[in-house]
Formats: structure tokens, sequence, C-alpha cells
């Protein structure tokens, strides 16, 4: 009877295809559920690499401004040691 439903097309007596199509959804499912969880986890590593070299070059840059602070304060010390009193 199970064959006769299924060649007639009479998919309400037959049993297997509800079976059929909850397997496909369901992995349809969870293979969405593993693409969303890898593109969640690829973001984060991402923005995370991203704001540590962020994070470097800021303390590099600050470092060569206080570098660059101190040699102006060590030339500015030694032009007006040089400069003739009065001009």
């Amino acid at each position: 009877m199970k064959d006769d439903a299924a060649r007639t097309g009479d998919v309400t007596r037959c049993p297997t295809v509800g079976e059929h199509l909850r397997l496909p959804s369901a992995l349809a499912v969870e293979d969405a559920a593993t693409r969303l969880r890898r593109l969640e986890r690829d973001l984060h590593d991402g923005a995370q690499t991203r704001l540590a070299s962020l994070a470097a070059t800021s303390a590099i840059e600050a470092n060569k401004v206080t570098i660059d602070m101190t040699e102006r304060t060590g030339l500015l010390a030694l032009q007006s040691s040089l400069s003739p009193r009065g001009q």
C-alpha cells in the first residue's frame, strides 16, 4: 500500500515522505548555523587583529612624538644658548 501511495502521488498516506523532507531541512538549518558561526568568528578575529595593529601603530607614533618633542626642546635650548644676548 505504501508503494501504491508513492506511485499515485498521494503523499498523505506515505509516512516516509515527511521523514525525507525533515532530514534535508534539518541539515540545511545546521549548515546555515555552522556558516553563521564561522562568519562571526572570522569577523571577530579579523577585527581583533586590526585593533591590535592599530594599538601598536598608535604606540609607535606616540613614541615618535615624544622623541620629536624631546629633540625640539633640546634644539631650542641649544639655539638659545648660542644666540647672542639681546637678539
